[in-house]
C-alpha cells in the first residue's frame, strides 16, 4: 500500500512539473507576443508621424536593378551638399 501512494505522489509530482514547465512556455512567449505587438504598434506611429510632418519617399531602379530609396524630407534632399566656399575646381590642358 505505500509503495502504490509513494508510486502515486511521484507521478503526480511529475504531471505538475510538467504542466509548470508549459505554463512558463506559454507565459514567455504571451510575453514575447505582447513586446513584439508593442513594437510594431511604436513602429507605425513613427511612420505615421514622419509621413505627417512632411516626409515623402522617392525611390528609382539602377541599371542592375537595385532600388534606391530616399526617405529624406525634400528640403534636406534638395539642398547643396557641398558649400561654395569648399573646394575648388582647377582649369587645365593636357600637355602633349
Amino acid at each position: 500500500m505505500i509503495i502504490l501512494r509513494l508510486f502515486f505522489f511521484i507521478i503526480l509530482a511529475v504531471i505538475i512539473t510538467v504542466v509548470m514547465g508549459v505554463v512558463r512556455i506559454l507565459w514567455s512567449v504571451r510575453k514575447m507576443r505582447n513586446e513584439l505587438r508593442k513594437g510594431a504598434e511604436e513602429m507605425g506611429r513613427q511612420t505615421s508621424s514622419q509621413s505627417s510632418s512632411g516626409r515623402s519617399s522617392s525611390g528609382h531602379s539602377t541599371s542592375t536593378g537595385d532600388t534606391i530609396t530616399d526617405t529624406r524630407d525634400p528640403q534636406r534632399a534638395s539642398r547643396k551638399i557641398i558649400d561654395d566656399d569648399e573646394g575648388e575646381y582647377v582649369e587645365f590642358e593636357e600637355e602633349r
